[in-house]
């Protein structure tokens, strides 16, 4: 459903959420970013309630392309999304950044080296964690 909270950022001549600007939703999550017509769109940070952050890039407020997940552990995930979707291979990174585990779909898979991953943030166009 529909998320209400405070804009404090740029609007167009109509009034809509437009260019950069937060949004501060009533359940304490947070976006701060970039907004076309009052939808998220172009690159920005979701900053969830219980913690979890995620930087992405939003095309008419779905997540879409690589995106980076942070928990509130410190583990890191390098994902890739459609219209919202996890989807593919991607990796996630331990705490300490010496364990990586390969993901499909956002589902952890099998433990795998640290090369293949950096093969994988690579493909994904995503930085390894530091």
């Amino acid at each position: 459903g529909t998320k209400w909270g405070s804009f404090y950022g740029q609007f167009n001549n109509r009034g809509e959420r437009h260019g950069f600007g937060t949004m501060k939703y009533d359940d304490g999550s947070q976006y701060e970013g970039l907004w076309k017509n009052n939808l998220k769109d172009g690159s920005g940070t979701f900053i969830y309630s219980s913690g979890p952050k995620l930087v992405a890039t939003w095309v008419e407020n779905k997540v879409n392309g690589s995106a980076t997940f942070y928990y509130t552990d410190g583990r890191v995930d390098l994902r890739k999304y459609c219209k919202d979707e996890c989807i593919g291979v991607g990796v996630q990174y331990s705490q300490d950044r010496q364990v990586a585990t390969k993901l499909n779909c956002g589902r952890v898979k099998k433990w795998i080296s640290l090369t293949e991953a950096s093969r994988i943030a690579s493909r994904l166009g995503l930085a390894v964690p530091r």
